[in-house]
């Protein structure tokens, strides 16, 4: 059986995880990235925000890339629990993925939907989805 491989967060470190399974697998593996907003780097925001580069050269995985990769893809899903023993994360629209032999990357701070009492004194998760909006107010 082929390896599966969890992917939370759609950020440069997802992304590049992604990429790298895929060209250096012997064996063609079952990737499935869970991510609350589309695929998008962060560190080319200061050009975004000087107008340097449209919106569009932000988002690093369109949905044609990630079905070229073979990954089945959750945008806009959190993950709200994780059961390790069971290998299975539940997202917010309650559906379950399990993850019987390979590997599970959680990356970015908002992925993981957390109660309140594990989120209180936590600083502030930012998304560019967030931020985009307050952009557009004061543009």
């Amino acid at each position: 059986m082929a390896a599966r491989h969890l992917i939370i967060g759609g950020g440069t470190a997802g992304i590049n995880a992604i990429r790298t399974i895929r060209e250096e697998e012997r064996e063609r593996s079952e990737i499935t990235l869970v991510s609350a907003e589309r695929p998008y780097s962060r560190m080319v925001l200061p050009y975004f925000l000087d107008r340097s580069i449209a919106e569009s050269h932000v988002y690093t995985a369109t949905p044609r890339i990630l079905a070229e990769w073979g990954v089945k893809a959750h945008v806009g899903r959190r993950a709200t629990s994780l059961d390790p023993k069971g290998s299975v994360v539940t997202l917010d629209d309650g559906k379950e993925v399990q993850v019987l032999r390979g590997e599970l990357l959680l990356e970015g701070s908002g992925q993981l939907a957390l109660g309140r009492s594990a989120r209180e004194g936590a600083a502030d998760i930012i998304t560019f989805e967030r931020d985009r909006r307050a952009i557009y107010r004061v543009a």
